[in-house]
């Protein structure tokens, strides 16, 4: 699934807002704290929206089958999907999750996409959209 120039907008605009937001909404705790990790951010994403559970429950069912089985070219590929729909889900979540958190966990998860089969296209140009809309805002790409 490919995103149009307008979804590209929509998103850099939904993360310039996120950069305006103070410290306590971005991060969901305390004043001044930093905006979550990745791996923070993907852990979140579902907790704080519950309609992506169920795509995080797929993806962790297909990565555990891929484990007992990892040269298995179909598991990688049912591991790849699922995880590319649930980044995918989290990318244009429309606002239940904080802008922090939405793109830093969908960029995580492409990059577990990625890791499986570095040239699935779909998670690549999202991967590289998100990364391309931090560049252009001037903050660095969360690790």
């Amino acid at each position: 699934m490919r995103v149009g120039i307008g979804t590209a907008v929509a998103l850099a605009l939904c993360m310039a807002r996120a950069g305006a937001q103070t410290q306590p909404q971005m991060a969901g705790g305390a004043a001044g704290m930093k905006p979550p990790t990745v791996a923070q951010a993907e852990k979140m994403a579902p907790k704080q929206d519950p309609s992506l559970a169920p795509l995080e429950k797929t993806m962790n069912a297909a990565h555990a089958k891929l484990a007992k089985k990892p040269k298995d070219a179909k598991l990688k590929a049912a591991y790849v999907q699922a995880t590319y729909t649930y980044a995918h889900a989290v990318m244009v979540d429309r606002g239940k999750l904080p802008s922090a958190i939405q793109y830093r966990a969908a960029l995580g998860l492409y990059r577990r996409a990625l890791a499986v089969d570095p040239h699935h296209e779909p998670s690549l140009n999202d991967k590289n959209m998100i990364e391309a809309i931090y560049k252009q805002m001037g903050r660095p790409i969360p690790q």
